[in-house]
């Protein structure tokens, strides 16, 4: 049995592989809108008459409780579930520590519009999913920063501490919080370290092998070998988005879906 240390459940994808219970995020509950009138606002008591109709709808749109953020839904998004293996990491103990490296590699994906949706577990077994193991090293393959395995039961490792070639890549000093984060609202941002940047990019980086893409030598690339670049082109989007279709059942996830309940 898998122990599992989310709390955060998932939503079924329709993929080629089937998958294993896949969920997704509960948002909080939209607060009730409170349509009521204040007594004090349509009784005068001291005349016993109704106050006009025009100023009971005045104060009725006073005290309604305003609607709460929603994240802008895109149709072209297309969302990808991903297990997170931290059993073996001396780092990236659990979902906390994580946080800022999905944040960064979210923000790199959604160049493509492709968005992961994360599960945790300290569980070594790979999964129906596309399983990332992060640890001290790549088992067989040490001094390399990750590895893509293709097609196979364990597909990326990525090490605790990768270590990169800085390059004029323009990096946000600040990512967007994504909308599956627990607690996440529109226009939340988390600072990002240079470590946590590194760390992220290289996980981008073995997800884009994963999804259809070579390496190529533009040091501003993702694709790029060993460098802080993080850029992509046209043609690798598109590979990128048909591979995760095709390949790993990625499709679109409306906000009410992902706020519904199991």
């Amino acid at each position: 049995m898998r122990t599992l240390i989310t709390v955060m459940p998932f939503i079924l994808l329709a993929c080629g592989r089937p998958p294993t219970r896949i969920e997704l995020n509960e948002g909080a509950q939209r607060l009730p809108v409170d349509s009521s009138v204040d007594e004090e606002a349509t009784v005068q008591e001291e005349e016993d008459e109704l106050v006009p109709e025009d100023l009971l709808v005045e104060n009725e749109e006073e005290k309604a409780e305003p609607e709460e953020a929603q994240f802008a839904e895109d149709p072209e998004r297309l969302s990808l579930n991903v297990v997170f293996h931290l059993g073996d990491s001396q780092l990236w103990k659990d979902e906390a520590s994580l946080k800022p490296v999905i944040v960064e590699t979210q923000r790199i994906l959604s160049l493509a519009k492709i968005e992961i949706i994360p599960q945790y577990t300290t569980d070594d077994a790979p999964t129906e999913m596309m399983d990332i193991y992060f640890a001290p090293e790549v088992p067989g393959r040490p001094n390399i920063n990750g590895v893509s395995f293709g097609m196979a039961d364990r597909e990326i490792y990525v090490i605790d501490n990768v270590g990169l070639q800085k390059v004029d890549d323009k990096r946000p000093p600040q990512s967007d919080i994504p909308r599956y984060i627990p607690g996440a609202k529109p226009m939340m941002k988390l600072a990002i370290t240079q470590d946590q940047a590194e760390q992220a990019r290289t996980t981008a980086h073995e997800i884009g092998h994963q999804l259809g893409l070579p390496h190529r030598q533009d040091t501003t690339n993702l694709m790029a070998s060993g460098t802080s670049g993080w850029t992509l082109n046209e043609n690798e989007i598109q590979t990128m988005r048909t591979t995760a279709v095709q390949q790993f059942g990625a499709k679109n996830i409306t906000n009410a879906m992902l706020l519904q309940e199991d």
